[in-house]
């Protein structure tokens, strides 16, 4: 018997009488940024420290995580650091994923000079299937690999933007070079989505679902790479990234 993590076996009631349903868990985490409260996320019930680390990068709360500093008590996640942005304002983000408020820079722009293999891209989508997934259909999955097709790290949570977060937070505690890697995650790219991995130097991002126009607006201003793979089709934004894009 496979035991899962942060899922809950409730008895139901149901159109066919009452039965046992699995749920995905939601818990809400306080972040503390230099003593001060700058956001309640709601999310999977766990690598809450790797969540807020990417979360605090991703969202441009800082610009470099050299120093600093994250400690968790309960559900505070508790962060230091010396080069913070100061045009914050709190929030409450929901798994359904609010974004935090924050103001795009016209000079934000991917630097990396990374080119990917259109087949480790495409075969990174077998990594989405998710037993939470498949049990409760709550959950979302993102995960980051290396140039080489490897990958590096793993990533469920209720939300979409929860799970790139974590992705990237346990990436750079990793110590993997973010300009050298690419995300692939299981739900669709909105702008939030794409400016996440433009603030965290991630240049190419895959799905299995869509992107959206925003999203495609955004990739082109930045550099960033998107692909989604289709049943008919692959659809791709800056395809100078992928050493062998088919034509048909």
């Amino acid at each position: 018997m496979v035991l899962l993590k942060n899922v809950k076996k409730l008895s139901l009631m149901t159109d066919d009488g009452e039965r046992e349903i699995y749920l995905a868990e939601e818990i809400q985490i306080d972040v503390i940024l230099n003593d001060k409260l700058i956001s309640r996320i709601m999310c999977s019930p766990h690598r809450v420290e790797e969540l807020v680390l990417g979360y605090i990068i991703s969202e441009g709360i800082i610009d470099r995580v050299q120093s600093v500093d994250i400690s968790r008590r309960g559900w505070k996640v508790y962060v230091n650091a010396d080069n913070v942005n100061p045009d914050l304002t709190l929030e409450l983000r929901s798994s359904g994923c609010v974004g935090v408020s924050w103001v795009e820079s016209e000079e934000e722009k991917i630097s990396s000079g990374a080119r990917f293999r259109f087949e480790y891209v495409k075969n990174s989508l077998s990594c989405l299937d998710a037993l939470e997934y498949r049990k409760t259909h709550g959950y979302h999955v993102a995960c980051l690999f290396r140039d080489d097709g490897t990958m590096i790290t793993r990533a469920t949570d209720v939300g979409r933007h929860n799970a790139v977060d974590r992705a990237i937070g346990s990436g750079i505690l990793k110590k993997a070079d973010l300009h050298r890697c690419f995300l692939t995650i299981s739900g669709r790219i909105s702008r939030g989505i794409a400016m996440k991995c433009v603030r965290a130097g991630i240049p190419l991002i895959a799905t299995k679902a869509v992107f959206l126009d925003s999203a495609v607006s955004l990739a082109e201003k930045t550099d960033l790479t998107l692909i989604s793979f289709q049943n008919d089709y692959t659809a791709v934004v800056n395809p100078w990234r992928i050493f062998d894009f088919p034509v048909r």
